[in-house]
């Protein structure tokens, strides 16, 4: 039961009898994208994570028994292993600090046995039933609830099972548990790591018992030695007794990256009201944020289309809404604090201020942080105050990959991009733009290192390419373009002026002849043989080909199409070449030449359309780009498909990486995508999904966005006769802007101020 029938009463309706879509928490599924993955088919590869928005622990059910899997939970599976405590932000990147709560009842099953079909699964709640912890009275319930740091877990048992032994136990991989006098008590430690962390790392637990109900017959409470050994699935420590007839047990868990005192405070803050009323503030809690998105649903849609839009819609902003990881804590004095994985020192690890961490910016740059600026700004602030402590801790430095220290996983210093968009926007405090600042014209000027452009940076500069690395050279060109617009917007001109003849440069890995970006040799030379469908190979394509690269310049539209013209001009009346080349990308054969292949090349061809691999963050972009080539109606109808046909009850088309995929949902959906971070704009694209929808934000300045009930429908292609709606014109707070012939813009600190954006 994902609906909100298991967990509230139903919505009011609109008329007598008439029910209401869900809204809220109540439309958000989070067990979209999740599946049995292994590695060679992606929808989603997500988990159905219980949290709070930006909780420092997120929960998930475990069928497996090993503390060691990243794929560990399967929706068709019913074996109940426990509630895991995770922070793993992709299968990819495995976990940390990981350790599972379980239960048992002697003498019936070593591990419960449950089923989706009869549980209710969110974001704040799990109520399910262990089906083979049943009496001739009833069936042992599971419940659970989180909170920031921390959550509860309730189990209750029904009447006939007087007796038996019961027992509660926590699992661990590494660390170790510590003893208490009290057996309601258990204390311990996770060193479980994947990367990213010092020798000292501990992740803390504090847990507390409470047994509810009447105590005759209840025999004495015990706590067994840890069992297991190191390397082994797990090892945990069980506390039991024998219990009396329908009694309920209550496990109030704190966790903290700081010590086990700080767990146990936060335990006693979060978790001592009660379970339902944490149950009750977590549901509350993301209402606050989910609801600040208003739809009003199409009169053309029944009840079932209504909430399957609703469904995916509030499912998308929760998936962006839990990531990047809030590391700060509150210490015994009210101050903010955090365990700092950058510190080199065992004897000091904490920190002041706030700290985030699992976010991999190849990815998210993209629309997760233009997402949080438009949307939640406020969260958008703290997310980047975060981060600039991190580059504060981490040697002046913003890693690339945090998990939750410095991972050297994929390619480029994408995370000048997000903090040059936060300069231009105007979202960073002004201590902490000098810090940002220093930061990036690093990594501009400076290799040599983790989280650099490393040696070849020099080379880079020199000659305008990396050679044998064309998704290298173009991420950091478009690194370069953001820091760019920082420098402008802070009065460096020279700077500015220097990285933007830099960031002209894309000109020279684009062939003229065969209309691709090529990868070039030490000595300037295109590499050949070139093969259109070559994925990676030695032009070195990041998870994609020449195809999936070949309009990777959203800074520069117009430069693009002048390129494309100067190659290959259009005939008179005929669309531009971009325009022809969008449309060829969109409609043919989705050909790959990779061997072995892996999983981003199988979902283009099975997930998506043409070589447009929306399953992956390459091409995130590509539609944006048609109304820079004078076919905006193209890229609005593309836009709408995509929405419809990529997004949906099965999940994602590909791996949803840390809220980057849903996120760009959430900004297609509104009309408005942020082309190029760091512009300061964003671009205006497809009529919204729903006829109105409102952006509600702090201070009354909300954002509407509306489009008419006169828009035309168009087929979206020869091959596709569905047919989508095109707006000729956008009105910005009256203000027409055509969206015919060119891109249209709208300033980001206008948007931020509030107004209506219509689509007409």
């Amino acid at each position: 039961l994902r609906g909100a029938a298991a967990d509230s009463l139903a919505p009011a309706g609109r008329g007598a009898g008439r029910p209401m879509p869900p809204t809220g928490i109540d439309a958000v599924d989070i067990l979209r994208g999740v599946s049995p993955n292994r590695g060679d088919m992606s929808n989603g590869n997500v988990l159905p994570f219980m949290a709070r928005p930006r909780g420092m622990a997120h929960w998930s059910i475990t069928n497996a028994k090993s503390l060691k899997s990243n794929w560990f939970m399967d929706p068709l599976s019913t074996t109940f292993n426990g509630i895991r405590c995770t922070h793993m932000p992709s299968p990819w990147m495995s976990d940390y600090g990981q350790f599972l709560v379980n239960f048992a009842v002697e003498g019936l099953a070593a591990t419960p046995l449950y089923g989706l079909k009869n549980s209710y699964l969110n974001a704040h709640y799990l109520n399910a039933t262990a089906v083979n912890y049943c009496s001739s009275e009833g069936c042992t319930r599971i419940e659970f609830t989180p909170s920031d740091h921390g959550g509860v877990l309730r189990i209750s048992f029904p009447a006939g099972l007087e007796g038996r032994r019961k027992s509660v136990f926590f699992g661990l991989q590494d660390g170790s548990f510590t003893s208490t006098d009290d057996p309601l008590k258990v204390t311990g430690y996770s060193t479980t790591s994947s990367g990213g962390t010092q020798l000292w790392f501990r992740h803390y637990f504090h847990a507390e018992m409470e047994l509810i109900g009447n105590a005759t017959g209840r025999g004495p409470v015990k706590t067994s030695q840890p069992a297991g050994v190191e390397g082994a699935e797990h090892r945990d420590v069980r506390t039991w007794w024998s219990g009396p007839s329908e009694e309920v047990v209550i496990v109030r868990i704190g966790v903290s990256f700081i010590s086990a005192g700080q767990a146990r405070l936060n335990a006693m803050r979060e978790t001592s009201s009660g379970f339902d009323q944490v149950k009750k503030e977590g549901r509350d809690a993301w209402n606050a944020l989910l609801n600040r998105v208003e739809v009003e649903d199409d009169p053309v849609d029944g009840l079932t289309e209504a909430t399957a839009k609703r469904r995916t819609l509030y499912t998308c902003l929760y998936r962006s809404l839990l990531f990047p990881r809030n590391l700060t804590e509150v210490d015994a004095n009210g101050n903010l604090v955090h365990w700092s994985p950058y510190s080199r020192n065992a004897l000091v690890t904490v920190f002041p201020g706030e700290l985030v961490t699992d976010s991999g910016f190849w990815d998210a740059y993209r629309t997760v942080y233009p997402m949080l600026h438009l949307v939640f700004p406020e969260i958008g602030r703290a997310v980047l105050k975060g981060w600039v402590n991190a580059i504060r801790e981490n040697s002046g430095r913003l890693p690339q990959w945090p998990s939750p220290g410095p991972r050297s996983e994929m390619v480029g210093t994408m995370g000048d991009v997000t903090l040059s968009e936060a300069i231009v926007n105007g979202q960073l405090e002004p201590a902490d733009v000098e810090v940002a600042y220093h930061a990036v014209l690093q990594n501009a000027y400076k290799g040599g290192g983790l989280d650099s452009r490393a040696a070849d940076l020099e080379k880079y500069i020199r000659d305008g390419y990396l050679p044998f690395r064309v998704a290298e050279t173009l991420n950091a060109i478009m690194a370069d373009y953001s820091i760019s617009e920082a420098a402008r917007y802070l009065g460096e001109h020279a700077v500015a002026e220097e990285l933007t003849i830099r960031t002209q440069r894309w000109r020279e890995s684009f062939d003229k002849e065969t209309m691709f970006f090529r990868g070039r040799d030490n000595s300037g030379a295109f590499l050949k043989p070139f093969d259109q469908y070559m994925w990676v190979g030695p032009s070195k394509y990041t998870e994609g080909g020449p195809w999936q690269y070949r309009f990777y310049v959203p800074f520069d539209g117009p430069g693009l199409r002048e390129m494309y013209e100067a190659a290959r001009p259009a005939g008179h009346g005929e669309p531009s070449r971009l325009c022809t080349v969008l449309h060829d990308a969109m409609t043919s054969v989705p050909a790959f030449h990779l061997d072995p292949a892996f999983h981003e090349a199988a979902e283009m061809v099975i997930n998506c359309f043409g070589q447009y691999a929306h399953n992956n963050q390459p091409s995130h972009h590509i539609l944006y780009m048609f109304a820079h080539g004078g076919c905006g109606a193209a890229g609005q109808k593309y836009i709408q498909h995509t929405l419809a046909t990529l997004y949906g009850e099965f999940g994602y088309s590909g791996d949803e990486d840390n809220g980057e995929m849903s996120s760009w949902y959430v900004l297609s959906a509104l009309g408005l995508y942020a082309l190029a971070p760091g512009s300061g704009e964003y671009q205006i694209g497809a009529p919204p999904l729903f006829p109105r929808m409102v952006v509600r934000r702090q201070g009354g300045k909300d954002l509407i966005v509306e489009r008419s009930a006169e828009l035309r429908s168009e087929q979206l292609n020869a091959a596709l006769g569905t047919e989508y709606l095109v707006a000729d014109r956008a009105l910005w707070n009256g203000e027409e802007l055509d969206l015919r012939v060119s891109a249209a813009n709208v300033q980001y600190r206008q948007l931020l101020a509030g107004g209506t954006l219509s689509f007409a």
